[in-house]
This record gives structure tokens, C-alpha cells and sequence, in this order.
């Protein structure tokens, strides 16, 4: 992964026709384990946390990352365990509930679903 995040080179704006400029980039937090993103983090706040054994540099653009467990996804977000799989009180966990969930939003165990669609939204 990129040590400092850039657009690339050459990426144009549809609908300007200028290059594409973007300021902020960040990271989410996958877990193969629960099925779904744990949080996200800006950029900088990522690499910041990222533990130093789990990495080292291809070159100077470059990151090599080591697979990153459950463990230490819960620590980089600042999450406990108990607070990651512990249900809200006032959620019951329903498909229906579930469905009309807002984008970025964790469900009952703490995850934020990432859709498979990227042109789904909820």
C-alpha cells in the first residue's frame, strides 16, 4: 500500500476533465473474521497506528503489509472486544432492520457492512 496516499497520476475529473485532486484519504478496516469494515481511519491516523513489526517498505512509495488479525484490527479502531461484539439494547438484529440501515452505520455485532455491489448503498 501507498506510504503516502496520492491520487494517481493522469486520473481526470469526469466531469471537469482536470486532473482529480483529493485531500483526504482514508482506510477501512476489514475483518475477514466478522464479514465486514470495524471502523475506518484517516490515512494518517492508520499508519500512525499500524503496528511496526506488521510492515516494512518495498521501496520508498511502497508498504508491505503483513495479514493483520482480529486483534490487532480491534486496537488500531481503539475498540475493545466486548465492545465490538456486544448487540446494542435497542436493536433486535432483524433482516428488515438490517436493510434499511443507513450506509457506514455497525450493525448489532459492532461491524460496518461493506456492500457487495459497489452501487449498493445500504
Amino acid at each position: 500500500m501507498p506510504a503516502i496516499p496520492a491520487v494517481p497520476y493522469g486520473t481526470i475529473d469526469r466531469q471537469t476533465g482536470k486532473q482529480l485532486e483529493c485531500h483526504d484519504f482514508g482506510v477501512y478496516l476489514i475483518s475477514s473474521t466478522l464479514g465486514g469494515a470495524i471502523a475506518e481511519l484517516d490515512y494518517d491516523t492508520f499508519l500512525a497506528r499500524l503496528p511496526r513489526p506488521l510492515y516494512s517498505r518495498f521501496d520508498e512509495n511502497t508498504l508491505l503489509l503483513q495479514p493483520l488479525s482480529l486483534q490487532v484490527l480491534e486496537q488500531m479502531a481503539g475498540i475493545m472486544p466486548e465492545q465490538l461484539l456486544r448487540p446494542e439494547p435497542e436493536e433486535t438484529g432483524t433482516i428488515a432492520q438490517e436493510q434499511t440501515q443507513p450506509a457506514n452505520t455497525m450493525n448489532e455485532t459492532g461491524v460496518i457492512p461493506i456492500p457487495k455491489d459497489p452501487d449498493q448503498t445500504a
